[in-house]
């Protein structure tokens, strides 16, 4: 062996311990590395899972504050023709034809209506907002306003 090719045992040492010091260094930053997607995961899920439980909630809650008075017209009626009618068999109420649900002040009914075309252009003319004007002349016409 030359004494270019021979390598000092020291050194051979130092590069051994510095390619060991460099693998525990990378080891470490990508355990950091991971535990930090972790709790950031963790975090995200915890926030995720927050919010729409939040937003479920408040969808719910419009849902009953639009639904319990109807649901409560409702069963006055049917009670209401339960005790009226002669010939009640239970879990059978005979309706009528058109029952009138209370409506929530404020709150619009979608209806479907049929009306002249020109009439409909006449509304439209104007843009956006047709619905609205058609509306406020329903109800000067029926008195509401």
């Amino acid at each position: 062996m030359s004494t270019s090719q021979a390598v000092h045992p020291a050194a051979r040492l130092r590069r051994l311990l510095r390619a060991q010091l460099r693998l525990k260094v990378m080891a470490g930053v990508v355990v950091v590395t991971l535990l930090a997607l972790v709790a950031f995961d963790i975090g995200a899920v915890t926030t995720m899972r927050r919010y729409l439980l939040t937003q479920t909630d408040s969808n719910l809650q419009g849902a009953l504050t639009l639904t319990l008075p109807r649901l409560a017209a409702a069963l006055a009626f049917t009670n209401q023709a339960a005790r009226a009618s002669n010939h009640a068999v239970p879990g059978q109420v005979a309706r009528p034809a058109y029952v009138k649900t209370p409506s929530l002040p404020g709150v619009k009914e979608m209806v479907s209506l049929r009306i002249d075309k020109d009439v409909l252009e006449y509304f439209q003319e104007d843009g956006p907002g047709w619905q609205d004007r058609m509306n406020a002349v329903l109800r000067k016409a029926a008195g509401k306003s």
